[in-house]
């Protein structure tokens, strides 16, 4: 499989738990790679800071992806979950403060 450079990978919910506290038998390489996505990240830039070779990377992240322990999302769905992201955190910003919306 080949990826887009522009790919995000994301630590999913079970993979911030497997990095913390390993009970799979993940390969060292996928291992490594799990633990250096310490938040999202384009997939060049993340194999250029981390010096991964790009086929070993997209072989580690399709079985992490497999495990669900990260996803993978083009770069307009990874804008958009941001997007959301903020109108949430500024909806409950609003909430929080006297003579806001709601």
């Amino acid at each position: 499989m080949h990826f887009d450079p522009t790919t995000v990978c994301v630590r999913t919910f079970a993979g911030e738990a497997e990095a913390r506290h390993p009970v799979r038998g993940l390969a060292v390489g996928a291992r490594r790679v799990l633990v250096l996505l310490d938040r999202p990240c384009a997939l060049a830039h993340f194999a250029a800071r981390h010096h991964l070779r790009p086929a070993r990377l997209e072989r580690d992240l399709t079985q992490l992806a497999g495990l669900g322990l990260v996803v993978l999302l083009s770069a307009d769905e990874a804008h958009a979950l941001a997007d959301a992201g903020r109108s949430a955190v500024a909806a409950a910003g609003r909430r929080g403060h006297p003579g806001g919306g709601g």
